[in-house]
């Protein structure tokens, strides 16, 4: 019985390791997709405003495949015609705008959320998400007056500043 023991035993550490360490190395992928990933969110689940009234910035230290950015347009309940967005970088370049489409917000509220999916590469920097209408881009108390907005995007490997 012992023997019968220690050879399952055996049997089970061999079974075990071959996914893992040196021997599980040869079956995994050489290379591993990048998954997107929120680079800023400016979402709140608080009471919504009209008239985003500061700047929704942000910075990444290497380049990014921007991949989604929305809008918040609340207005009332009424959602607004979907608009552009684009993102400008501090030096000025600006990229976009992008024609967004509208989807459906709380209580079914038409056009309430704009997105865009550019699927474009920018480098390192500074950005200020623009918004063709902030006066009913979204904000309250807890955005500081910053609309509310997502950016998503996949790392660039090796391209930083």
């Amino acid at each position: 019985m012992k023997k019968a023991f220690g050879v399952i035993s055996l049997l089970m550490i061999l079974i075990v390791s071959a996914g893992f360490g040196t021997a599980g190395a040869a079956y995994r992928p050489t290379h591993m997709p990048i998954e997107e990933e929120t680079i800023i969110s400016t979402w709140d689940t608080g009471v919504a405003y009209n008239g985003a009234y500061s700047r929704l910035i942000f910075t990444i230290r290497s380049a990014y495949r921007i991949t989604f950015i929305n809008t918040y347009h609340w207005n009332n309940q009424q959602g607004k015609r979907p608009g552009r967005i684009s993102l400008r970088e501090q030096n000025g370049t600006v990229y976009g705008p992008w024609h967004a489409i509208g989807t459906d917000g709380m209580h079914g509220t038409r056009n309430a959320v704009w997105e865009v999916r550019p699927d474009i590469t920018i480098p390192p920097g500074t950005y200020e998400v623009i918004d063709s209408d902030p006066s009913t881009w979204s904000q309250n108390n807890s955005t500081g007056g910053v609309g509310m907005s997502e950016v998503r995007g996949k790392p660039e490997r090796g391209r930083q500043r």
